[in-house]
C-alpha cells in the first residue's frame, strides 16, 4: 500500500503548519520573556534607587537625633555651669553641631544652604570671639 501523493503532500503540509504556529509560538515567547527581563530589570533598578534613598533618609534622620542630643548637652552643661558656656568642650559640641548641620543639608540642592552654612559660620565666629574675650 502506497499512498498516494496528495496524502504526503496534505501530511507535509500539515506538518509544516504546525511547525510554522510552534515557530511563531516560541518568537511570541521569547519576546514576552524578553520584555519580562526588560521589565524586571527596570523594576530592579528602581528598586535599588528606592532603597539607596530610603538608606540615605534614615542616615539623615539618625544624623539630626545627634544632633538634638548635642543640642540637648549644649544647652545643659550651659545651664547648669554658666561660666563655662565658652569652654572648649562647649565650642568642640558647638562645632561638631554645626559640621553635621551643614553636612545633612548640603543636600538640598537649592541656595538656602548657602544661607543656612553662612549663618553657622557666623554664629561659629562670634561664639570663638565670645571665647576668647571671655579668656582674657
Amino acid at each position: 500500500m502506497q499512498p498516494n501523493d496528495q496524502t504526503i503532500n496534505a501530511n507535509q503540509a500539515y506538518t509544516h503548519a504546525q511547525l510554522l504556529n510552534n515557530i511563531q509560538l516560541l518568537k511570541e515567547e521569547r519576546d514576552k520573556g524578553d520584555d519580562l527581563l526588560d521589565n524586571a530589570g527596570m523594576l530592579s533598578g528602581n528598586i535599588d534607587v528606592a532603597q539607596k534613598y530610603a538608606d540615605a533618609e534614615r542616615m539623615k534622620q539618625s544624623i539630626w537625633v545627634l544632633i538634638c542630643i548635642l543640642i540637648i548637652i549644649f544647652g545643659v552643661k550651659s545651664l547648669v555651669f554658666p561660666s563655662s558656656a565658652t569652654d572648649v568642650f562647649n565650642t568642640a559640641i558647638f562645632g561638631i553641631i554645626i559640621f553635621l548641620i551643614v553636612y545633612v543639608t548640603e543636600n538640598m540642592g537649592n541656595y538656602n544652604i548657602f544661607a543656612i552654612w553662612l549663618l553657622l559660620m557666623a554664629s561659629l565666629g562670634t561664639y570663638i570671639f565670645k571665647h576668647i574675650v571671655d579668656r582674657n
